[in-house]
C-alpha cells in the first residue's frame, strides 16, 4: 500500500539542565520518554489515556492506542476523536444538491466507543527524529502528538515530584527530579519540553537562498477548515474584501485561499524567514504551501521537506490497522536503509 513518510527533527525532548540551554536532557530523552509512556499506558483502558482529562468534553480528545518498539525504533498510534452528537456522526450525501439540503444523515456510534481516526508516528531515538506516516490522507496529527507528549511528560512521567496540599488534600506538582523518592535530589521547577521542526532537504532550501535575488513572485496557498482558529481568521480577512459574501463558515465547509505577490528579488534571510514561518504553521492547516517563481519554474517549500513516498508490503485499512502495527513496524525496519537515505 502507498505511504507518505515525512520526517521531523526533534529539537528538544526532556528536561534540560537549564531552561533553553543544554544539549542533552537530564532525563526524558526520546527513548526514555517512549519507555515511560509505554509503561504508563500498559493495562489502561483507552478512555483513561486522555491525559488532558477533558471531563467536560469541550474540546476533542486524543488517546494513546498503541506503542510498539524494536531495539532501534518505535511506532506510536494515537486515536483522534472526531466531532459527534448524541445521535452519532453526521454526514451528507455526496450528491446532495447545493441549496436544497434539508437534513444531515446520522451514523450511529456504538455504545461505549469513541468515534475517531488513527495517526501513526515512527520514532528513531538514536537519530533524534520521528516521522508521520500517512495512508490515503494528508492529516498527520503531528501537533496533537506533540501536545500529548508534552502533557504526559509534565503530568504523568515518573520524574514528576508531587506534594500534598494540606488545604485541598490533593497532590500538586512541585517540580521534576531524576529520583522523586530521594529528597536529596535536586528539584527542577520548570517543565520538560518537546518540539520538532520539519526535516529540510538542505540542498533544496540552499538552492532557493542562492537564487533569492531572482525570485519574481511569491505564492501562498492553503486549504482551510472551519474548526481551525487560524482558518477562521483567514476566512474573515478574505471575505472582508468582498460584499455580499457570508461571514460565517458552517461545520461542513472548507475553503481554499491563494495569494500572490510580485517582488523584485528576495534576500537569503527573507527566504529563510518565510521557510521558518511555513514550518511553524504548516501542520495547523489542512494544506499550506509557499511557492516561488524563478524564471519559468515554480518552486515550493513542500518539495524542500524530507519525505519518502513508496509502497509498503502491507494491506490494511484504518479499521483493521491495529492488528497490524507489528507488521508495519517490521516493514519499516526492513526498508529502513532506503527510507533513511532521504535524510542523509
Amino acid at each position: 500500500m502507498k505511504a507518505t513518510i515525512t520526517f521531523y527533527k526533534i529539537q528538544r525532548c526532556g528536561l534540560y539542565k537549564r531552561k533553553g540551554n543544554g544539549v542533552q536532557p537530564l532525563f526524558l530523552g526520546v527513548q526514555d520518554m517512549l519507555d515511560e509512556l509505554k509503561n504508563w499506558a500498559s493495562g489502561r483502558d483507552l478512555v483513561d489515556t486522555d491525559i488532558f482529562q477533558n471531563k467536560n468534553k469541550k474540546s476533542l480528545c486524543t488517546y494513546l492506542a498503541d506503542l510498539k518498539s524494536t531495539s532501534d525504533s518505535a511506532i506510536m498510534v494515537l486515536w483522534n476523536q472526531v466531532p459527534h452528537s448524541d445521535s452519532g456522526v453526521l454526514s451528507l450525501p455526496n450528491r446532495a444538491k447545493f441549496g436544497q439540503i434539508k437534513q444531515a444523515d446520522t451514523n450511529a456510534v456504538k455504545a461505549d466507543s469513541i468515534p475517531g481516526y488513527p495517526t501513526y508516528f515512527w520514532f528513531i531515538p538514536r537519530l533524534n527524529v520521528f516521522a508521520t506516516i500517512c495512508f490515503d490522507t494528508n492529516v498527520n496529527g503531528r501537533l496533537a502528538m506533540e501536545s500529548y507528549v508534552k502533557q504526559f511528560m509534565c503530568q504523568f512521567s515518573s520524574y514528576v515530584v508531587k506534594e500534598l496540599n494540606q488545604q485541598t488534600n490533593t497532590l500538586e506538582i512541585k517540580g521534576y527530579s531524576i529520583d522523586p523518592t530521594n529528597s536529596a535530589e535536586k528539584i527542577y521547577h520548570y517543565p520538560p519540553s518537546f518540539y520538532s521542526l520539519i526535516y529540510p532537504k538542505a540542498q533544496e532550501l540552499d538552492m532557493l537562498k542562492i537564487q533569492a535575488p531572482q525570485i519574481k513572485k511569491i505564492t501562498k496557498r492553503a486549504v482551510c477548515s472551519y474548526s481551525n482558529p487560524s482558518s477562521l481568521s483567514m476566512f474573515q480577512k478574505v471575505t472582508g474584501l468582498f460584499t455580499g459574501l457570508p461571514q460565517q463558515l458552517t461545520s461542513n465547509q472548507d475553503f481554499s485561499v491563494k495569494a500572490e505577490v510580485s517582488v523584485n528579488g528576495l534576500t537569503e534571510a527573507e527566504v529563510q524567514g518565510l521557510f521558518d514561518e511555513w514550518e511553524k504553521d504548516v501542520d495547523t492547516w489542512q494544506s499550506l504551501d509557499y511557492g516561488f517563481r524563478i524564471g519559468d519554474k515554480q518552486y515550493w517549500f513542500s518539495h524542500a521537506a524530507v519525505k519518502w513516498e513508496g509502497d509498503l508490503s502491507l494491506s490494511f485499512t484504518e479499521q483493521n490497522s491495529f492488528g497490524n502495527i507489528d507488521a508495519l513496524l517490521s516493514e519499516l525496519e526492513s526498508k529502513k536503509s532506503s527510507i533513511l537515505s532521504t535524510i542523509h
